[in-house]
Order: C-alpha cells, then structure tokens, then sequence
C-alpha cells in the first residue's frame, strides 16, 4: 500500500511505501502515522487532491524559450 501526507492546499508533500508486512503504525511516531493516508500507486508528490477524493497531477508549466 502507498501512502501520502498532504500540505493545507491538499497538495501530496510525500509518498511513502511500508515494507512489506509493515503497517504505517508501525514506521513512524503515532503523531506522524496519523498523517498519512492511502493512495494509490500513481499518486506523487505534488499531485493535488480534489474535492471528490480523487487526485491529479499538478498542471504543467511552460517556461518561455531561452533568448
């Protein structure tokens, strides 16, 4: 299972994967675990959850050419 913490904006600030057999209880502090919840596999750091519970990757920004 895969797990994230998110920021205020709802915005994926890390992933994390247990080794296998591990519970996410069982890697970090309570105060910590709490953090996280479950994702699913797709889902990286940046990626932006929506109001529905579903997440999105960020949009992508054009930078001009260099002159």
């Amino acid at each position: 299972m895969k797990y994230a913490r998110l920021n205020s904006n709802n915005s994926v600030i890390e992933t994390y994967i247990p080794p296998t057999g591990v519970a996410i209880t069982e890697c970090f502090t309570p105060e910590i675990a709490q953090q996280f919840i479950q994702v699913s596999d797709e889902v990286e750091a940046n990626w932006i959850k929506q109001s529905d519970g579903t997440f999105v990757a960020p949009p992508v920004i054009e930078l001009p050419p260099e002159s």
